[in-house]
């Protein structure tokens, strides 16, 4: 079963719950336990070069440099390697460069959201969160709605599954 078992997983505060829900949805639609816990590696790798595609193209990166990036991550077995495997490390990296593009591209509040979902997916994301109060002004003020927003569709539900008797109500 797709669970959240934070004893036996001890030093991964605070237990991906956005993670966990995405692998919980998947199971629920018919996936195999397995397929269920490495789909959200697998399609999050496979994301991470047209967000790298896109975040460079924003930056307005050289159309050579930009494609050598995307053949250098391409061409990296970890991300392959690391992708199938049940853990949510290559999903919260996705999420953080799917993010910076969407700032690049002066879409902070969807860029905020999508941060806000990462964190939890791994909370180690905060610095990159923190980093986006360095936005200007406008553009902070929208990127911290998007971020509360993000937060906020998971994080009720993960202090419920943590109280006492959590999902077992």
């Amino acid at each position: 079963n797709v669970t959240m078992n934070e004893p036996f997983f001890q030093g991964h505060f605070p237990g991906y719950p956005v993670y966990i829900a995405l692998c919980r949805l998947l199971a629920w639609a018919g996936c195999s336990d397995a397929l269920a816990l490495a789909l959200p590696g697998v399609l999050a790798s496979a994301a991470l070069v047209p967000a790298l595609l896109c975040l460079s193209r924003r930056l307005e990166v050289s159309a050579p440099t930009r494609a050598l990036a995307v053949l250098l991550l391409a061409a990296q077995p970890l991300v392959w390697l690391e992708g199938p495997r049940p853990i949510p490390d290559l999903l919260a990296t996705s999420c953080a460069w799917v993010s910076l593009a969407l700032v690049a591209g002066r879409r902070g509040v969807t860029a905020g959201i999508v941060l806000g979902l990462a964190l939890g997916v791994r909370v180690d994301l905060l610095p990159l969160a923190i980093a986006g109060f360095a936005l200007p002004r406008g553009a902070r003020l929208r990127f911290a709605a998007g971020l509360a927003l993000g937060v906020a569709l998971w994080l009720p539900a993960f202090a419920f599954a943590l109280a006492p008797g959590g999902l077992d109500r």
